[in-house]
């Protein structure tokens, strides 16, 4: 474990101190501690060699019950319009993006349950409304993971679509 500071790039204010094992973990907790991550100076970290593997797997679980829902998801993440926080509204978080573009409820997804302990969800709340491919590291990696997933699923079944 390492001591990490968060902080805010536009005053010098320290948002989150404490030991995490990586930037990502560090931003997990202060997430999961209700700091207010706006205007973080995470320039400097580097996800790069951070082992997100059971995030992306958690992902990908989640995306095989949705395969119909994915460019929607696409879309939601280059547009800014994902918010990690909530399960409804403009912007919404995974499994809320993915019934938001299936026009249903959270609980009526076949396969996928609303929880905030899955390393996929923990990991979409670092998304705020606006942060975009380029401007959030996080949303990057998010969209060439959902990017690849669609390419596999793609050249499975020649189309992406699951048949019912």
């Amino acid at each position: 474990m390492n001591t990490i500071k968060i902080i805010n790039r536009f005053n010098g204010n320290v948002i989150w101190d404490g030991e995490a094992a990586s930037p990502l973990d560090a931003v997990l907790k202060a997430k999961s501690a209700d700091a207010d991550l706006r205007g973080a100076d995470l320039c400097g970290a580097n996800l790069r060699d951070a082992n997100l593997c059971d995030i992306k797997n958690d992902i990908f679980e989640i995306l095989l019950h949705a395969p119909r829902e994915v460019p929607g998801l696409i879309d939601a993440i280059k547009d800014g319009k994902i918010d990690g926080s909530v399960y409804s509204g403009k912007c919404c978080c995974l499994v809320g993006t993915i019934a938001k573009a299936r026009q249903c409820g959270v609980e009526n997804l076949d396969g996928i349950r609303p929880n905030g302990d899955r390393p996929a969800e923990r990991w979409f709340l670092a998304f705020k409304p606006g942060y975009t491919p380029e401007n959030s590291q996080v949303a990057k990696i998010t969209l060439e993971w959902v990017e690849e997933f669609q390419r596999l699923i793609q050249a499975t079944t020649g189309n992406g679509q699951n048949k019912p």
